[in-house]
């Protein structure tokens, strides 16, 4: 988890970074306004960065795009939650995606 992030530059891939000496920097999969402050959990890394997403996660609004850095979520299975949205139980979502390292931090 990464408290407090504020995002600097608005795209496709959204940067942000929390205050402090080193930051790190986030990549978040999504469109978010810059000086937007939010907590996000990390999904993936790479050698400078991490690739994030909000918290919480919602599964009903999120894109194919941030969709699919969902761990253990992959092509087929992005597909199939998107068929299958909206959910209304937690229970829905994992009988079609199955369960993730994240899935404390999804809502729907």
């Amino acid at each position: 988890m990464l408290h407090q992030v504020i995002v600097e530059l608005e795209g496709d891939l959204s940067f942000g970074r929390q205050m402090g000496s080193y930051p790190i920097l986030a990549g978040l999969p999504l469109r978010i306004a810059p000086r937007t402050v939010i907590d996000a959990a990390v999904v993936d890394w790479g050698m400078r960065s991490v690739t994030a997403l909000p918290v919480p996660i919602r599964i009903n609004e999120l894109p194919a795009s941030a969709l699919k850095w969902l761990p253990g979520i992959g092509k087929k299975k992005v597909a199939a939650v998107i068929a299958k949205r909206p959910f209304t139980t937690l229970q829905e979502f994992r009988a079609v995606a199955g369960t993730t390292p994240v899935d404390p931090l999804i809502i729907l």
